[in-house]
């Protein structure tokens, strides 16, 4: 239910102003958020060294990037852990259905069910993943 407010404090920020070329904020026909997405054209100037940006040593930026190595993770934890984990989440949905379909439950109770189904399977795939998948630098593997 909207209440035909809105707010306009989407911004993106830049710590030099030398490569903004565009920007613009969107408005689409649908948009399913209360949020307006942001569009920005930039140029990267070239003549930034890196130290002064990073604060330390680092020569590219590429150095700092983390990634999640499923390639090392322990995956047969993680799909145990995500299976219990997820496994009660599928009598909330039975639940929900059987009473959308005998229209037994309100519409503000099927949206609450629904962002409870989604925060949950966030939390639980970001928690196994902090547990069981390695997030490391960039090469960090290659030695």
């Amino acid at each position: 239910m909207s209440l035909n407010q809105y707010s306009s404090i989407d911004y993106i920020l830049t710590f030099s102003a030398c490569g903004v070329k565009r920007f613009g904020v969107l408005d689409p026909d649908i948009n399913f958020s209360d949020h307006m997405p942001l569009i920005t054209e930039i140029t990267i100037c070239s003549h930034i060294d890196s130290k002064s940006v990073y604060g330390s040593s680092h020569s590219r930026a590429s150095d700092l990037l983390m990634q999640l190595r499923w390639d090392k993770c322990n995956s047969a934890a993680y799909y145990d852990q995500t299976r219990v984990h997820l496994a009660p989440l599928s009598d909330l949905v039975n639940d929900t259905l059987e009473k959308v379909e005998g229209r037994k439950i309100s519409f503000y109770d099927i949206v609450n069910n629904i962002e409870l189904c989604y925060t949950s399977v966030v939390s639980v795939l970001s928690s196994a993943g902090k547990m069981f998948v390695p997030n490391e630098r960039k090469g960090f593997f290659k030695w």
